[in-house]
């Protein structure tokens, strides 16, 4: 509270409060005398300009150059506090808030304070040169008060998904030093804290992935839950590393296995750094890529502190004691690693292959940069956002998009190709460890009707072959793969069965069925859960509908269509919205309200739309202006009309899911045509995908608060 109260007097203060935080971390990680107090310093320090900034961006105070880029009057309070993660600087403040917390909980340990201090010194280092509290320049005095919020952040879910990720990504980071420790050092991985942290880091980090789903499918970017964007399929590398520990914490711990378990650790923290500065980078387009300020090269450079850091303390130490029979600590564990690997187990083969699929998405995000390095031009069945864009846009090529989407490079139709043959593997595999534990004679019979299916499906055409009706907007590329997608999800069907076949038959066999359900219950909603999703991924990305009707305006301005299938729209007027949505300067905000007639009843519907007006403040370069620059919705706008919709109205079933997107006449424009361009999108058991994600959630939160027993978990 002193430093708050100080800074947002003299803001000036701040970087002299960010050098003694930074001096305290150096110290603590290069000396041994007095550590334990020094270390009780920095997180106190970091909070105080934390809150200092928060309040800055609530009482909208625009001295402060951060809130004066990301907040505005009249957004909501919520809004202003998530919009701590928007910018580059925020969201490395957030990095150096959770570190220096972990380095506050480690003062019982020296080496391990040590290692914290040194990591986290390094994000409090790049706080201090950007320096998120720095007091406006005179080139913005005369602007406007705010940047104001983009109207691609406008969105519940900016509450929850960048919080999540970032929490995510420092508590993987954390878990990095304790790893690097054991390779190093020999110390113990086994640890009640270490083991119900990995679990809860997967948990935060699948809830964080899960929010982004829903953000996308309900934003007129994605209009899908995934697409392969290079920050997607970078994170993803990070969660199939984090699932593959999960893997090797259930079986015995081993010398074997706590040397892979550290190494997917230390992966997937290297992972983190290298996944921001992917986020950042000018290379690859990404939807996540933000424009002006940029922490680029902080998070290039720490993948690089680190390495030197993990040298540094292998050579000296760290002023730490190293035993002579340590010298040969690292031989002897990658010697002891090819000596017994015979001695694997069947989860530790799992693990193993979900760490392959970790790799066959890292290869996407390589290939990426080396065609863009090397200028090699990609054929359109690679830019798959790009059909949805063209068609968007009234089916004309539009040469700006086009030349972008030349880096949009990752390609997913490659990548799902792979992941889906091996996430079959696995989930046949995991359907027989289950029958076999029932029924010997059982996992025969299991093992002969997937084949047998998977011939079937293969010669005549699977669920997905014969459903699929070319309405939607999906590419022929994709269409190729279905086969693919048919047998994952045969496969998952048949793993969902046999893990309820096991929990049924151990629980009805149980003395204490209560407590056996507790204990197993947990992994089965995990297992079943991700394959329940997957299956509601699949279905909604091929079998959708995508069907647009261009309405003129009547005297009433309240028209109506009927769908057919017992479906039926009515738009109701369309204007700009009162209040302090009509002042935002970077949109034109626009009501739309739909009432939908389905075989199951009437639902009413309302939601916004925005006219562009990216014309304002052009010589402003920040994530204000344009958070997705490469997806700007002034190329997302139909054919003839100056507005888009960011935001569809979403009305969810079980079956399936409707999306209407409402593209409506600027008001502001005398120009503006008067007509109305309505979108229908159908999305084929989404409900599977929501089903699923809240199932492995609660699974893996249960699962990572649960007490492990040491040695064995």
């Amino acid at each position: 509270m002193l430093v708050a109260s100080i800074v947002l007097v003299c803001p000036n203060t701040a970087v002299f409060f960010l050098f003694f935080a930074l001096i305290c971390l150096v110290y603590c990680a290069l000396l041994k005398r007095n550590i334990e107090f020094v270390s009780q310093l920095p997180f106190p320090v970091i909070s105080g300009l934390f809150l200092a900034l928060l309040l800055s961006m609530v009482c909208e105070n625009y001295e402060i150059r951060y809130a004066w880029l990301y907040t505005a009057p009249g957004i909501e309070l919520y809004k202003k506090v998530a919009n701590l993660f928007v910018g580059d600087e925020g969201g490395v403040f957030w990095l150096a808030l959770f570190l220096t917390a972990f380095v506050h909980r480690s003062s019982h340990d020296s080496d391990l304070l040590k290692v914290k201090s040194a990591v986290a010194s390094w994000y409090v280092l790049a706080v201090t040169v950007i320096n998120p509290l720095s007091v406006l320049s005179g080139d913005y005095s005369q602007s406007p008060a705010g940047g104001g919020l983009n109207a691609h952040l406008d969105s519940v879910w900016l509450l929850f998904h960048p919080p999540f990720i970032f929490f995510a990504y420092a508590l993987i980071i954390n878990q990095g030093a304790t790893a690097v420790l054991y390779i190093f050092k020999g110390r113990s991985i086994v640890s009640q804290d270490y083991l119900k942290d990995i679990g809860l880091t997967w948990t935060i980090l699948s809830a964080g992935i899960g929010f982004g789903m829903a953000w996308a499918f309900e934003d007129a970017a994605y209009g899908q839950y995934w697409h392969w964007d290079p920050v997607q399929t970078s994170l993803l590398c990070i969660w199939l590393l984090l699932t593959a520990c999960l893997h090797l914490l259930r079986e015995h711990l081993t010398k074997l296995r706590m040397l892979l378990l550290a190494v997917c650790v230390i992966a997937s923290a290297i992972m983190v750094p290298i996944t921001l500065a992917i986020t950042r980078s000018n290379i690859v387009a990404s939807s996540h890529r933000y424009v002006g300020d940029t922490s680029l090269i902080w998070h290039l450079g720490f993948v690089g502190y680190v390495l030197l850091l993990m040298f540094a303390f292998r050579l000296v130490g760290i002023n730490c004691k190293i035993y002579k029979s340590d010298t040969n600590r690292v031989k002897w564990t990658w010697r002891h690693l090819i000596q017994n690997v015979k001695k694997l187990r069947r989860l530790d083969y799992v693990s193993l292959a979900v760490v392959v699929c970790a790799f066959v998405a890292a290869e996407g995000v390589v290939t990426a940069y080396l065609r863009n390095i090397y200028q090699i031009a990609k054929p359109k069945e690679m830019m798959p956002f790009y059909e949805t864009l063209r068609a968007w846009s009234g089916g004309g090529v539009n040469s700006d998009v086009l030349n972008e989407f030349h880096r949009w490079d990752v390609d997913g139709h490659l990548i799902v190709a792979w992941l889906a043959t091996l996430t079959s593997i696995l989930f046949v595999y995991g359907g027989w460890y289950y029958v076999r534990r029932v029924s010997k004679f059982g996992s025969y019979g299991f093992v002969a009707l997937i084949i047998c299916a998977i011939v079937y499906w293969s010669e005549y055409g699977g669920y997905l072959a014969d459903q699929y009706q070319g309405a939607g907007i999906l590419s022929e590329k994709a269409i190729k793969y279905t086969p693919i997608l048919d047998v994952l999800i045969l496969a998952g069907a048949g793993f969902i069965v046999g893990n309820l076949t096991w929990i049924a038959n151990v629980t009805l066999r149980s003395v204490s069925w209560p407590n056996t359900l507790s204990s197993i219950l947990p992994v089965s909603l995990i297992h079943s859960g991700f394959a329940i999703l997957l299956i509601g991924l699949i279905t909604g990305t091929v079998l959708n509908t995508y069907v647009q009707h261009t309405e003129s305006l009547g005297a009433s301005g309240t028209f109506e269509r009927n769908l057919g299938d017992g479906y039926k729209y009515k738009i109701y007027p369309i204007g700009l919205s009162s209040g302090s949505e009509k002042s935002m300067q970077f949109a034109n905000v626009s009501s739309a309200r739909v009432e939908l007639i389905t075989p199951d009843g009437e639902y009413h519907l309302s939601g916004k739309y925005y006219a562009s007006k990216s014309g304002i403040n052009s010589d402003f370069a920040g994530p204000v202006k344009a958070i997705c620059e490469l997806i700007d919705y002034r190329y997302a706008r139909v054919k003839g009309s100056p507005s888009y919709v960011l935001h569809p109205l979403v009305h969810r079933s079980f079956i399936e899911d409707i999306q209407i997107w409402v593209h409506g006449p600027n008001e502001g424009d005398p120009n503006s045509k008067q007509d109305v361009v309505v979108v229908v999108k159908k999305f084929r058991f989404s409900s599977f995908v929501w089903f699923g994600a809240i199932s492995l959630s609660i699974g893996g939160l249960w699962l990572s608060l649960r007490r492990f027993r040491l040695g064995r978990t």
